[in-house]
């Protein structure tokens, strides 16, 4: 993975939340101070400050420094943390920070400073950094040595509040509707003001064109929560259709009581009020679907569909979502899916189901309708998509490379582009990439799901969860999971097969991971978004640089290699490192965001006869003892430092194969390859 790190930054965009970084250090640090004990130097780690602050107003901070230097740091050395940008400045109240007492910080290990700042009494932007430093006796010279930690530039208001502003980010509204039913409308807003809105201030949001108009049932929205600048709110709600066929204005604004309408006017929106509906009548809303898929392949979709009419829809009834274009085909497997729920007049349901792609190359049709059974198709179907079915996956795109959102540990050390983690974990952002804070998400690039703003992988936006070390007095113990394509699918000579297997715990310490959603696609189409929020999660992904992968053919199922037998492999990640291009074995994070060990199998474009792909194959995935490179004219040695404790419970679950754990440092699965794949 070509992908280079530098630095980590975690934000909580709201006015009171605070962010914290994790830096990387670059090889070059500033000038090293040579003391009598040895030598200071100190590396910045991490650091945690409210990112908008009250003049006048006092405030906790935190900042974590390590010591990389020889000699020890304590009070009566004179050792402290001291204030830069600029130097010795008493910005925030003080400008120099004590060790405690009691603690001696030796050489690797890192201290927290926690201490009380006070905001400028004048408003604007002022800057926080911190260095460490170290006074001479009795006080007569100070030098500052080591990194300095991120500079953040703290956003200072005043006590008396402040502006109300509003953007306009997206909303959905059905239309059209039954006269007198009722629908559910979202409509989502970002904060760009100063002031925190919150529903015991008054803040509301409401119609527009003509003001406070109760055309639909209700003239004002409250708040879901309170929105601080900076975050964005999603107002869902329900509303109910005039009594009266026509076309209505649906438009809203952000208001304070007593003070008045705010910010952006969403975009008018005319919504056609209709008696008309027979028994049966049906209005397709949307579906999501990809719109190319490998032969054979297995996929969900989802078709949404609204009652337009005056029955209501049961299974019992017989009430169903049908194939169209032709009816009743079984071109994707099936021609009818069930009912999910019973669905009232105006209502709407989503159909999620799987399908599977045909297995000859070509253009197909994909369309569906409502059906009662004994009566009849009724109301719209859902528009037609013409899905591309291939024989091979398009040519990967690398694009912006996807983003963490899973933890990972890191067990020897070391990141997947073989450099220490402290250099380079190789993981986004990448340099040319230029993001200064993490996360960075570019409203430029949204995808709307119900409602809610998800940021999609391989784009601007860039995020990250949390990553650390591996430990190395005790080992990363793991869990293998081989890829479920692997297990429930019969491969043929003509397919690229697609090699992936993770390691991972499920334990504590919890770290912090982003919330992630399928957006559409499947396979190389698939797309994964984040929709910003984070949460505490206790799995996590460990990445070895000793990991390797040996592909062998075999005499029969449980038997022998064939000695040079065509079309195998055999491979080290710790192989590939410093080399451009495809054809090794590597690790990489994907569009879910977690990373993996990958490699495409390309049997389809191995140069042999029919008969010598064809039978079983063994997958041998084991941790080397030793990984031996060398980077950039250094030689690298690392010993193995995670180990194999069990397999997936799922995998022993496979409907075709089933891997096996020969030690803590190899497991095997095989595989058969037959000519026309599929069943069993």
């Amino acid at each position: 993975m070509k992908s280079k790190i530098k630095f980590f930054v975690y934000v909580s965009l709201t006015l009171t939340a605070f962010i914290t970084f994790a830096l990387l250090p670059n090889a070059s640090a500033t000038p090293l101070a040579l003391w009598e004990e040895g030598v200071n130097d100190a590396q910045f780690v991490s650091q945690t400050v409210p990112l908008s602050m009250v003049a006048g107003q006092t405030y906790e901070v935190s900042v974590t420094m390590k010591n990389i230097g020889t000699s020890t740091w304590s009070k009566g050395a004179g050792y402290k943390l001291g204030s830069q940008n600029p130097q010795d400045n008493l910005t925030w109240g003080l400008n120099r920070v004590n060790i405690a007492s009691s603690q001696a910080i030796s050489p690797g290990k890192s201290t927290t400073f926690k201490f009380l700042v006070t905001a400028p009494s004048q408003t604007g932007l002022f800057n926080f950094q911190w260095q460490m430093l170290r006074e001479g006796k009795g006080g007569t010279s100070t030098v500052f040595f080591g990194q300095l930690s991120t500079n953040v530039e703290v956003n200072v208001i005043g006590a008396g509040g402040g502006s109300d502003d509003a953007q306009f980010i997206a909303q959905t509204v059905p239309t059209p509707l039954k006269v007198n039913l009722s629908a559910t409308a979202s409509i989502t807003l970002k904060n760009i003001g100063t002031t925190t809105w919150a529903s015991d201030k008054g803040y509301r949001l409401g119609t527009q064109n003509p003001p406070l108009n109760s055309l639909w049932g209700l003239s004002t929205v409250a708040l879901p929560k309170a929105v601080t600048p900076g975050e964005t709110v999603t107002f869902t709600f329900t509303f109910t259709a005039p009594a009266i066929p026509g076309t209505y204005n649906f438009q809203w604004q952000m208001m304070k009581e007593g003070t008045g309408f705010f910010g952006a006017i969403t975009p008018n929106f005319l919504i056609n009020v209709t008696d008309i509906g027979g028994a049966n009548d049906a209005r397709f809303i949307s579906q999501t679907a990809p719109t190319t898929v490998v032969i054979g392949q297995t996929f969900g979709i989802t078709i949404r569909m609204r009652n337009m009419g005056t029955t209501t829809w049961t299974l019992q009834n017989g009430y169903k979502l049908a194939s169209q274009n032709p009816p009743d085909n079984l071109i994707w497997g099936v021609s009818r899916v069930n009912l999910p729920v019973t669905v009232g007049e105006g209502e709407e349901t989503t159909f999620v189901f799987n399908i599977r792609a045909p297995l000859t190359v070509g253009t197909y049709n994909l369309q569906w309708q409502m059906i009662q059974e004994g009566v009849g198709y009724f109301g719209e179907m859902s528009s037609n998509l013409a899905i591309n079915v291939t024989s091979t996956p398009p040519a990967d795109e690398e694009g912006f490379g996807n983003n963490l959102s899973v933890p990972n540990i890191f067990a020897e050390g070391y990141g997947i582009t073989g450099l220490p983690t402290i250099q380079d974990t190789g993981m986004r952002p990448r340099p040319e990439e230029g993001t200064v804070t993490l996360p960075y998400f570019d409203m430029n690039h949204i995808y709307i799901n119900n409602g809610t703003i998800f940021y999609p992988q391989q784009n601007p936006s860039v995020w990250r969860a949390t990553i650390a070390d591996g430990d190395l007095l005790n080992g990363e113990h793991v869990v293998v999971n081989w890829s479920d394509n692997l297990l429930n699918t019969r491969w043929t000579p003509r397919q690229v097969i697609r090699v992936e297997t993770v390691l991972y715990k499920n334990l504590l310490p919890a770290m912090t991971a982003y919330t992630m959603g399928h957006l559409y696609g499947q396979g190389t189409t698939e797309m994964w978004g984040a929709d910003v929020t984070t949460y505490e999660s206790l799995y996590k992904t460990v990445f070895s640089v000793n990991a390797r992968l040996k592909i062998e053919k075999l005499d029969g199922p449980g038997g022998n290699p064939i000695p040079k037998a065509p079309c195998g492999f055999n491979g080290a990640v710790y192989e590939k490192f410093g080399l451009d291009g495809s054809g090794g074995y590597g690790a990489e994070v994907n569009v879910s965001g977690s990373t993996v060990y990958g490699f495409n199998w390309q049997l389809n474009q191995c140069t042999a006869t029919q008969t010598q792909k064809l039978g079983w194959w063994r997958l041998t995935f084991t941790l080397d003892p030793i990984a031996s490179y060398t980077l950039g004219g250094i030689n690298y040695s690392v010993p193995r430092n995670a180990f194999l404790d069990a397999l997936d419970p799922g995998d022993l679950a496979g409907t075709f194969f089933r891997p096996q754990l020969i030690s803590n440092s190899t497991t095997i699965l095989e595989i058969e390859i037959t000519a026309k794949g599929g069943g069993k």
